[in-house]
């Protein structure tokens, strides 16, 4: 990860412009690549992304930095350090209770600094690692019962279960106030492009669900 981290780092200052908003670097990103033979082939949609392109196409490992907004260009190196803590890191201990107390606090605090950074583009991909964490920590109480001898076998199975259903029960909710949220801010940049048009057509869709849920 040092080493991944510091030749990113080599590219920051083209990866998060210093002064230029999130939204127009983003906008810079915004476009297709396709593979060819022997070549990698750009597709052109706006002149003002020639030099993000050619960041990308000279130097391959900015590409880890792209599916994250600009601000945050190191997360790949970020999840990397996550990992070797919670797996070699973990092996440090010679205890267990000591090795499961390290690991519920890499746990917690990474679980919050990934929910309050939100670093991912694709907000429903920031919702899946957002569900990954909460499962990681989970597991790590699920140790933490069993380490403590407080369930028998057939408790043990129903704490298995009830953490199943909470997994599921996490991810639903997440991914459907995820969804709610990506709709609502749609809905407010079209307000914005086209503020008349798009009210009157915001107020026919409001409209026809209200007919469709009264009938």
């Amino acid at each position: 990860p040092a080493s991944f981290l510091l030749t990113l780092s080599q590219h920051r200052s083209k990866l998060d412009p210093p002064g230029v908003p999130e939204a127009k670097v983003l906008e810079m990103r915004d476009f297709e690549m396709s593979e060819t033979p022997g070549a990698s082939v750009l597709v052109d949609k706006d002149e003002q992304k020639c030099a993000t392109k050619e960041l990308f196409v000279k130097e391959p490992i900015t590409v880890f930095a792209r599916p994250y907004r600009p601000q945050y260009w190191y997360f790949e190196a970020y999840i990397m350090f996550r990992r070797i803590l919670l797996t070699s890191g973990s092996l440090c201990f010679d205890d267990l209770s000591s090795m499961i107390v390290f690991v519920l606090m890499v746990s917690i605090v990474t679980l919050v600094f990934e929910d309050q950074a939100k670093p991912h583009t694709n907000k429903f991909l920031s919702a899946f690692c957002y569900c990954m964490s909460w499962q990681v920590l989970l597991c790590i109480l699920m140790l933490l019962l069993l380490d403590a001898e407080m369930t028998s076998e057939t408790g043990a199975m129903v704490i298995s279960a009830a953490l199943l259903i909470t997994n599921i029960g996490l991810v639903a909710i997440v991914l459907k106030d995820t969804k709610t949220k990506e709709k609502r801010s749609q809905r407010e940049l079209k307000l914005q492009k086209f503020p008349s048009s798009a009210l009157s057509q915001l107020r026919e869709d409001d409209e026809t669900r209200a007919r469709s849920r009264s009938s």
